[in-house]
């Protein structure tokens, strides 16, 4: 076959800004950029490539898509971790949960458990030093309302990792973090 072609589809920060993470919305329209070195996430159509700036969050890490319009964001503005709702239509956002520990990777099963990765600030991480954690649908959702912010003990915790800095949910509930600096582990919940 032909070789893949590259070509810049739209510009939406100064050259020499680090990127944070690029997603795709669900129904395909809309992709969400983002950088960590003004902390800005911005909306790119990708009909028009026409760009617009959602909201500036300190020290974004990861995005996952709630719904159509609504994202959860791992950002890291203090000594921990916070996990924001945001409305990409309005703007709008609030904190859903306060973890320790520098961001991490975030991800939703079919049934909107939402799972992280918390992690520590040492480095090299000692080896069992992360934590897989999940919180409940019927919690996440709450939080995502509004009317409470979520912490660790909120959390059930799946396993301990050496390591975690990208994860996915696949059809069937098994979970695959990768490392840093490592392999991608499987962790396969009972009854799944």
């Amino acid at each position: 076959g032909s070789p893949a072609k590259d070509q810049t589809l739209a510009q939406p920060f100064p050259p020499g800004v680090f990127g944070a993470f690029v997603r795709v919305s669900p129904d395909g329209t809309r992709a969400l950029v983002a950088e960590s070195s003004f902390d800005e996430i911005v909306q790119v159509d990708l009909a028009t490539l026409a760009v617009q700036k959602l909201a500036t969050v300190p020290r974004l890490f990861d995005v996952i898509f709630f719904s159509d319009t609504e994202v959860l964001l791992s950002t890291s503005p203090t000594n921990g971790t916070t996990l924001i709702h945001l409305n990409t239509a309005t703007g709008a956002q609030h904190p859903v949960a306060e973890v320790s520990g520098p961001s991490g990777p975030l991800a939703l099963d079919r049934s909107g458990n939402l799972y992280y990765v918390r992690s520590t600030f040492e480095f090299p991480a000692p080896p069992g030093s992360h934590a897989l954690l999940r919180f409940c649908q019927a919690e996440v959702a709450e939080a995502v309302q509004g009317t409470r912010v979520l912490n660790e003990s909120d959390a059930d915790v799946i396993t301990a990792l050496d390591s975690g800095f990208d994860l996915v949910v696949n059809m069937t509930g098994d979970i695959f973090v990768t490392a840093l600096l490592g392999p991608v582990n499987r962790v396969t919940l009972p009854g799944t």
